[in-house]
């Protein structure tokens, strides 16, 4: 991301509960996946939760927390803890 769309501005509580909305309800993925992007999340870790959330989807794998928390090393290796979901992974 170039540093003009950095300095845009960005709701890290909007894009938490993006996240969290798909956990809740993970059926509805794809119709968030139609409007937002991977690269629509200003914060890194949001961005790459959101990718890992797609890649399951794309592999049919269920998506939730359990499953996330299967993958909390891969994320922890990967990503910086985000407070909200921090909890969740661990």
């Amino acid at each position: 991301m170039d540093g003009l769309q950095k300095r845009l501005p960005y709701s890290i509580d909007g894009e938490q509960s993006v996240l969290g909305s798909i956990l809740i309800n993970p059926e509805c993925f794809e119709d968030v996946a139609r409007i937002v992007k991977a690269d629509d999340f200003y914060h890194e870790t949001h961005k790459r939760i959101f990718e890992v959330m797609q890649d399951f989807n794309i592999a049919s794998k269920p998506l939730d927390i359990v499953t996330l928390a299967n993958m909390r090393g891969f994320l922890r290796t990967r990503l910086q803890p985000v407070p909200t979901l921090s909890s969740l992974l661990i």
